[in-house]
């Protein structure tokens, strides 16, 4: 039996009033603490250039040099540093066993962590405190690096080789390694900041 359309019940629903006060005071205090804070994080970027595959260069792209490409490339495994220059290894830099500051490993140990990981950890209240762990030998690497910006110094690429083992952190230490070097007179040098990163063996 079908009931009349006069019949029918009708409901009227109520609909509640959002209230937006909790949110605007969220983010009348979220932004000044995000201004604030974008002073206090220091963001840091590291041009690398990805490995070209071929084919014709773009149009307007100066001729290659004639010059025999001087091709440092730093090689990085859990062993150390291998550098090579003009096709030739120049140095092998076996990881060097030094105390180190514990304040940046908290919790855990230095890179390689597959050499270290049998020594005790640092601390997390270990701030200052220094303990010895086999560790990639950089300032050899700034040494090694310096002797061929000298003798090439025009040059500024540098191929690096990570192996797949390889920390992140290490292959960023490598390239501050090989960036530059602070002078005597208290500047800079720069030395290899044009990056390509290359897949290691």
């Amino acid at each position: 039996m079908g009931f009349n359309p006069t019949s029918r019940r009708h409901y009227e629903i109520d609909e509640p009033e959002l209230n937006l006060n909790p949110m605007m005071d969220l983010f009348g205090v979220l932004i000044p603490t995000m201004i604030m804070l974008s002073a206090a994080v220091e963001v840091s970027v590291i041009n690398v250039v990805a490995p070209s595959i071929g084919g014709e260069p773009a149009p307007g792209t100066p001729p290659p040099k004639t010059d025999i490409p001087v091709n440092l490339t730093v090689t990085i495994s859990d062993a150390g540093y291998t550098v090579t220059a003009l096709g030739q290894v120049v140095a092998q830099l076996p990881l060097s066993e030094r105390p180190i500051v514990c304040s940046r490993y908290r919790g855990t140990v230095p890179p390689p962590r597959s050499k270290n990981k049998d020594r005790p950890k640092c601390g997390e209240k270990e701030g200052q405190l220094k303990k010895t762990f086999l560790l990639y030998d950089n300032p050899a690497l700034t040494a090694k690096v310096m002797d061929i910006k000298n003798e090439y110094p025009d040059e500024r690429r540098v191929i690096v080789q990570p192996g797949p083992e390889v920390e992140y952190e290490t292959i960023v230490d490598m390239l501050d390694a090989v960036r530059d070097v602070k002078s005597e007179k208290g500047g800079v040098k720069e030395l290899f900041d044009e990056v390509v990163m290359s897949p290691g063996s």
